[in-house]
């Protein structure tokens, strides 16, 4: 395996680009970001700091005793639901539990999921606390959800992206395999927190990863920002003047040089959408890219493909 800026880079690809930006696609673009508290707006002395560990729990006990009677439509009823389970058992239960509602027809697969996760993962963070040991009760289940969700809680009770970086990131503790990827993927749930909490402004999102201190740091915080930018202009949200389909491969092809590799990684979502999920046109378009960066976009391609 081969080690870039300090991360197993397949390994974070796999991981992190491949599940999110694909799942995007598949659904038709339909993969949306909301930020939000659940009306609970908090403040930085209203953030817990200390570990609290979820109830010990069965799946298929508390998938029985759950007494969910939401309307398989009911968004806000399934949010509501959802935030009782996590506030007792934990994210893996109450996404578990989800899981299955879906699979038998109980929640229709027009409600979104992956806003849901995100109201389960401010619900991790208020309940079990802002540090990684609560972080890394979250799956990866619906588009990373919880992860966002999560950050998107401790972002809005920190005074900057810096300190919410440090109270989750940096008490990441373990073997020095697990804290390399663990940590990468905590920073790369900054970035997606940070371009939100921004508004959609790439530049100043950017930026603001750059306040981070390490190297890992900065370019998991990057990663984050350009996947949650590709959402962006997949949902239509994207700042005027970023996504061009005249140039399909702006703003990779403008950025900074550091900040290239991550660009062009997370850039298939939108080139399909370009290409009208057309493999082959998708890939004509990254062979215009000079230099090692065309591998880059071409894994983006075959990542999705």
């Amino acid at each position: 395996m081969k080690f870039i800026q300090g991360r197993p880079r397949g390994l974070t690809l796999t991981l992190v680009a491949a599940t999110v930006v694909l799942a995007g696609v598949l659904v038709g673009g339909a993969l949306v970001v909301l930020a939000g508290g659940d009306g609970d707006n908090g403040s930085t002395q209203s953030l817990r700091r200390d570990f609290r560990a979820p109830e010990r729990h069965d799946l298929d006990d508390v998938y029985a005793q759950s007494s969910f009677s939401c309307g398989e439509r009911d968004s806000l009823c399934v949010r509501d639901f959802l935030i009782d389970v996590t506030s007792q058992y934990g994210p893996r239960a109450s996404l578990g539990v989800l899981e299955r509602l879906q699979r038998e027809g109980r929640v229709d697969l027009s409600v979104n999921d992956h806003d849901l996760a995100h109201a389960v993962g401010r619900e991790t963070a208020k309940d079990f606390g802002s540090n990684f040991k609560s972080f890394d009760l979250c799956p990866t289940l619906f588009n990373y959800g919880c992860p966002h969700g999560f950050f998107e809680y401790v972002l809005a009770r920190t005074d900057t992206p810096k300190e919410a970086a440090s109270s989750i990131c940096e008490t990441v503790t373990g073997q020095k395999t697990r804290l390399l990827i663990a940590g990468f993927s905590c920073y790369h749930g900054v970035g997606h927190g940070v371009m939100m909490a921004q508004a959609y402004d790439l530049q100043e999102s950017l930026s603001t990863c750059n306040t981070l201190g390490s190297t890992q740091a900065k370019d998991g915080c990057w990663q984050g920002v350009f996947m949650e930018n590709v959402n962006s202009a997949m949902t239509n949200r994207a700042r005027k003047g970023v996504f061009d389909r005249k140039r399909p491969l702006a703003p990779c092809d403008t950025i900074g040089a550091q900040y290239k590799h991550e660009c062009y990684i997370n850039h298939s979502g939108w080139l399909m959408q370009v290409a009208a999920n057309d493999v082959a046109n998708g890939s004509r378009f990254c062979l215009k890219v000079h230099g090692r960066d065309r591998s880059a976009c071409m894994q983006s391609i075959g990542l999705m493909v």
